[in-house]
């Protein structure tokens, strides 16, 4: 993100951080998975963090 502005999960991510960091994690691979983070092609490494974490990847 250039010229100082934050993505906006940012709010969002810093509560669950709250909860620690797999709090957060959880949170984000969440986050990546829906149809706001508007991935086209997922990164293979990112299919197996949701299989890890045990969320639904986007068809």
């Amino acid at each position: 993100m250039g010229s100082g502005r934050r993505p906006p999960y940012h709010a969002d991510l810093l509560n669950a951080l709250e909860d620690g960091l797999e709090a957060g994690t959880r949170w984000f691979l969440g986050w990546m998975a829906s149809p706001q983070a508007r991935l086209l092609i997922p990164h293979p490494d990112l299919r197996a963090a949701w299989a890890a974490f045990g969320i639904s990847a986007p068809a």
